[in-house]
């Protein structure tokens, strides 16, 4: 009993405790094929709508933010500015998150430290999954006017995969320095590939990592 009360009180101090008011909205089709519970699809859930996808907030309130919605803000500001490769935003984003549970966790005993860095960095991994492989990432990189006439967005996400799977690119290598969210200056490599398509187009794709 007394470890559960202090794996409840290590959550609180990284969850806010929500109202649990939920109130109705109004959403497109788009929002309704993603094949959410009928319950997700009318109301906003009880989390900050910082995590997740900017383009449906509905959806995005039932993202846990907790600690890491600094991160998320910081990784759609990224993803917006169009300045960096959608690579190199995922790589940071998720020094991001595994940097928010260190900071976040300093203040908690041994016990809460090791709980919550336990669960938080199940959350992060699923997050920098999403970001790195899913449709839904892309669209949301390509769907940025200063990102969509890049080469990374010159086709589809399915046809990208297909092409840069079955194909051979020409790389170079890169490296450079950027600022996470919590202001530590962040080194990394990246690999920049372009694959010549039939139509005289490319696709141009960059593997990052930090260092």
């Amino acid at each position: 009993m007394q470890r559960r009360n202090e794996l409840q009180q290590a959550l609180e101090k990284y969850i806010p405790k929500t109202s649990g008011n939920l109130k109705q909205q109004n959403l497109n089709d788009a929002t309704l094929q993603k094949g959410l519970p009928p319950e997700m699809q009318v109301i906003s859930g009880p989390f900050g709508g910082i995590c997740g996808p900017e383009a449906t907030q509905v959806i995005a309130t039932w993202i846990p933010d907790g600690p890491f919605g600094r991160a998320c803000a910081a990784h759609d500001s990224c993803y917006a500015e169009g300045a960096s490769s959608k690579g190199l935003c995922d790589e940071i984003f998720a020094s991001d998150l595994y940097t928010a549970i260190h900071i976040g966790s300093e203040p908690l005993s041994a016990f809460e430290k090791y709980l919550m860095k336990k669960l938080l960095q199940n959350v992060a991994d699923i997050y920098v999954d999403f970001v790195k492989t899913s449709e839904e990432a892309y669209d949301a990189y390509c769907a940025v006017s200063r990102n969509a006439s890049k080469g990374f967005c010159t086709v589809g996400f399915e046809q990208k995969n297909t092409i840069t799977s079955r194909r051979s690119g020409q790389s170079s290598s890169f490296s450079g320095s950027a600022l996470g969210a919590f202001g530590f200056t962040l080194e990394y490599r990246c690999v920049r590939t372009i694959f010549d398509l039939d139509d005289g187009f490319k696709i141009i794709t960059e593997q990052c990592q930090l260092r």
